[in-house]
């Protein structure tokens, strides 16, 4: 975003009582201050000249000290933390005077200092929240997104990213040591593109709170902020229309895995109409079976089943013909329970078990799957309503199934 023309601001608004010292208006020294005003791109009214003109030269001293490349870059250039320490430290503090009081003096401060409100301030109001926070963030949307946990994540600074995705692989053969080498066809990529969404959320925060210094403020809106996000992502990671947000693996098109080719995702059926077969110990074991071979095994280092709880508490009885369990609960926190050797991934979005239905999928959602994250998270404090303060924050999110044979699906006969 440009920088404002001060200069110009000056001329056409009439400051009486910023042009005004003791001998009259001394034009020379306003003619000087202009300039400076405009190098440093700082926006005044209503201050007297003697005030104006050592306020300059203090910025223009502490810019003198700072490193030449410090500072911070818009979210449409490559995004990154600088500055320093004290820095980041000024810049956190000014966060959170905003959340807590709407007070937005200290952003103006430091503005003076990177010579560019932009780079702090956004369209909407809003402004970039500080780097501990967006990783306090970033930490609750993994433990609370499932699909996120398990597959690839890459962090971006520009609009979209294009990955390449091999659909045939280069000739290979054996020869003697002096025969010619005949020449190979060269793989066929695939490129595709995903360019992350906006996602955005509205907070209703009591004002008692935020008066509350005894509060971490920062934690409970980060949690506020994760567990909204986390919602809306994780439905999105699975039935995602790719509109304006990610795409859902269980949008992409689908054929029997007999018939695949790339760019589908292939699936089983389950054996019976509208359920899964357990008339018979074992019955049930068959399809999971299935699915498990439809998997190419360079994938199976790294492979998992996605369900939801109640699909789960179905296959939980499931036992083969000698009346063992084949689901295996997990016995320490943060280990996944296992299905037929494999980890389970629980994901309230998949759909239940019905005709027609994907109840459950397999696969290796590292080297399938890819979420897309644009790097700068926002907000923007609303209209205070009492007794409550609202917050307005948003980021910028994609996913795409990015290598179709890594994932397979058990579809429910109709």
């Amino acid at each position: 975003m440009p920088r404002k023309n001060t200069a110009k601001k000056l001329e056409t608004k009439n400051f009486p009582e910023a042009l005004e010292t003791k001998g009259g208006t001394d034009l020379d020294r306003m003619e000087a201050l202009i300039e400076r005003l405009d190098v440093l791109g700082m926006e005044t009214k209503g201050v007297d000249l003697d005030q104006l003109e050592t306020r300059v030269a203090d910025m223009e001293s502490k810019q003198q000290q700072r490193p030449p490349e410090s500072g911070r870059a818009s979210l449409d250039d490559d995004y990154e933390w600088g500055g320093g320490d004290e820095f980041d430290l000024g810049y956190k503090s000014a966060n959170i005077d905003y959340w807590r009081t709407g007070d937005e003096s200290a952003f103006r401060d430091l503005a003076m200092e990177t010579k560019d409100f932009s780079t702090l301030r956004q369209e909407d109001g809003g402004y970039w929240v500080h780097e501990e926070f967006s990783d306090s963030i970033e930490h609750l949307l993994f433990e609370n997104s499932p699909i996120r946990q398990i597959a690839r994540i890459m962090t971006i600074s520009s609009k979209s990213v294009e990955l390449p995705a091999s659909v045939s692989g280069p000739d290979a053969g054996w020869v003697g040591e002096e025969d010619a080498r005949p020449t190979g066809k060269t793989p066929k990529l695939d490129m595709m593109e995903i360019m992350p969404g906006e996602m955005f959320s509205r907070l209703r925060v009591t004002q008692t709170i935020l008066e509350d210094s005894a509060i971490d403020i920062e934690g409970y809106l980060a949690e506020l902020i994760a567990d909204k996000f986390a919602r809306q992502e994780a439905e999105s990671f699975i039935t995602g229309d790719g509109v304006k947000k990610p795409r859902g693996f269980l949008v992409y098109p689908q054929v029997a895995d007999a018939s695949w080719a790339w760019g589908k995702l292939g699936f089983v059926k389950s054996g019976v109409a509208a359920d899964l077969p357990d008339t018979n110990p074992g019955d049930m074991l068959d399809p999971l079976v299935d699915i498990q071979t439809a998997l190419k095994p360079e994938y199976h280092s790294g492979a998992r089943w996605v369900m939801n709880q109640r699909t789960s508490g179905r296959l939980r009885k499931l036992k083969d013909a000698d009346g063992k369990p084949l689901w295996s609960e997990s016995v320490q926190e943060g280990e996944p329970s296992r299905l037929l050797g494999y980890p389970v991934t629980i994901a309230e979005h998949m759909p239940d078990i019905a005709a027609n239905q994907v109840p459950i999928a397999f696969g290796n959602f590292m080297k399938g799957y890819t979420i897309v994250d644009r790097i700068g998270r926002s907000m923007r404090r609303l209209d205070h309503e009492p007794p409550h303060v609202q917050f307005y924050a948003r980021q910028r999110v994609g996913g795409d199934v990015t290598n179709s044979q890594a994932i397979k699906l058990l579809k429910i006969a109709e």
